[in-house]
């Protein structure tokens, strides 16, 4: 079963890697010629994506781990890698037109990551009552 969801949220991640990395690096124009219907601000966006991000990505951790979980050790491995892409994503918006370098987007990225792992950490801890 373990295996089963651990495909599960890897087959999430994935696409939700690349459906962020596609949002994340249009070009600026390009996401005002969509039209939905409603506006989403732009931290709550950043927010979002790095939540779902960082969620998905403690799921896959926690359910390779075997034994006890080492939470600081699993917090720490999970932050460090969605730093990375939020670093490495405001780097590259730097050459795309109509994006740039903010230094609020890292902050509410890195926000949205913290709420994705504790978010995911309460979920097993429920499960465990």
């Amino acid at each position: 079963m373990e295996n089963k969801i651990s495909k599960i949220y890897t087959g999430l991640f994935i696409f939700w890697c690349t459906i962020s990395t596609i949002a994340l690096w249009m070009p600026g124009d390009a996401l005002k010629e969509h039209d939905f219907g409603y506006t989403i601000p732009d931290f709550l966006a950043h927010f979002f994506v790095f939540f779902i991000f960082t969620f998905l990505l403690t799921g896959i951790l926690h359910l390779k781990i075997k034994g006890t979980v080492n939470w600081n050790q699993l917090f720490i491995t999970a932050i460090l890698i969605s730093l990375g892409y939020n670093i490495i994503t405001e780097i590259i918006q730097i050459y795309i037109p109509g994006r740039a370098f903010e230094y609020k987007d890292l902050v509410v990225n890195f926000m949205g990551s913290l709420m994705g792992f504790m978010t995911y950490k309460f979920k097993i801890k429920l499960n465990t009552i």
